[in-house]
């Protein structure tokens, strides 16, 4: 038997002062930087629930502006520690953080070297000219090079 209309037993903040409660804490975690996941009071289901079904009292232009802040956080992050700022600073773990959370990837191409053809997005397949061994050679080179830069061997010699 269905409960009968306008029960609320089965929500979790029942009255607008109460949702406006929580989409304050909610906006205050992420402002931080912290995940949705993390939000103690309650799973993302839930936020988005709310969201969805209470735009008044979990306003969309809020919680997006919450997350920009909290992006922007984890930003202030990486640009305090690259100019040295921050002690003890992980880049690594900064970088890695920020390719998990905002979807950050290497941009390193191989195209950039010169190892694939060069082709227009509408060229048909059989009229690409492929690359001579010369070419391919050169990016590889540039490749190995960039490696051993990466590296910190600036002798440009092989391990």
């Amino acid at each position: 038997m269905p409960a009968p209309e306008g029960n609320q037993n089965n929500k979790k903040w029942k009255t607008p002062k109460e949702r406006q409660a929580a989409c304050k804490a909610f906006c205050d975690h992420i402002r931080e930087g912290y995940s949705i996941a993390s939000f103690p009071l309650c799973d993302h289901k839930t936020i988005r629930y709310y969201i969805e079904e209470y735009p008044v009292d979990f306003p969309p232009e809020e919680i997006e502006q919450a997350f920009r802040e909290g992006r922007h956080e984890w930003e202030k992050i990486g640009k305090q520690g690259a100019k040295g700022e921050l002690s003890g600073f992980n880049n690594g773990s900064w970088i890695f953080n920020m390719k998990n959370r905002y979807g950050w990837k290497d941009t390193r191409e191989f195209e950039g070297h010169g190892l694939l053809p060069e082709h227009k997005p509408d060229q048909k397949p059989e009229t690409i000219k492929p690359k001579s061994s010369a070419e391919i050679a050169l990016g590889v080179v540039a490749l190995l090079q960039e490696e051993l830069a990466d590296d910190g061997d600036a002798s440009g010699e092989a391990d």
